[in-house]
């Protein structure tokens, strides 16, 4: 299957949503499937690709991510998507990058997955002063309504996360792991089961 996954920051921010992306294309192209990773890049003025990475031209932003997605310049991250032919959409952050990723698997009649990692602009939005703050926090939370709406299925790994979005827009909401290596994080001498990698399913 080809599998496009969509969010804000990737290899310029360390972010739960980075983390998860990376172990789970990889765990995924394991498995044998296709995996492009669409994404932002504020050090560039077009949209390219680069071993199996989308970039689209960000600017600086006071968001969680530290950066956005030039909205300007997202129609030209299509092209490649179509190129890549994605046979599911795998959301990943609630951003102008998540927004593209649903208005394409509209568009083609895709399965969307939304998987949360972090409400903290919906909830609570972001800016240098309060109108800026409010502005973006109804803004998100619009977003977030629309994407968590035309998702076949939302995910997190965390109650705390699920609860939270329950209270901005009611929907099932499954409980998935983050993906662990465990023979990284415990000595060898230790008691534990053999390794396992968790990479839930996006079908």
């Amino acid at each position: 299957m080809k599998i496009a996954l969509f969010l804000e920051a990737y290899l310029s921010q360390a972010n739960a949503s980075a983390t998860h992306v990376s172990l789970l294309a990889e765990g995924l192209v394991k498995l044998g499937h296709e995996v492009l990773i669409v994404t932002t890049d504020p050090e560039t003025d077009e949209c390219y690709e680069q071993d199996g990475i989308l970039y689209c031209p960000a600017k600086p932003s006071s968001n969680l991510f530290g950066q956005s997605a030039r909205v300007s310049k997202l129609p030209g991250l299509v092209p490649f998507i179509e190129a890549f032919s994605p046979e599911l959409v795998h959301i990943q952050t609630i951003t102008e990058v998540g927004g593209l990723g649903l208005k394409y698997a509209q568009k083609h009649q895709l399965p969307v997955v939304c998987t949360l990692h972090d409400l903290q602009d919906v909830q609570e939005g972001f800016g240098s002063n309060r109108p800026a703050v409010l502005l973006n926090k109804r803004q998100c939370q619009m977003l977030f309504k629309k994407i968590l709406s035309g998702s076949d299925v939302v995910t997190t790994a965390s109650q705390k996360c699920a609860e939270a979005a329950q209270v901005l827009f009611p929907c099932q909401i499954h409980r998935i792991p983050y993906c662990v290596d465990t023979e990284r994080f415990c000595p060898a001498r230790w008691t534990i089961p053999p390794r396992r990698r968790c990479v839930h399913a996006c079908i």
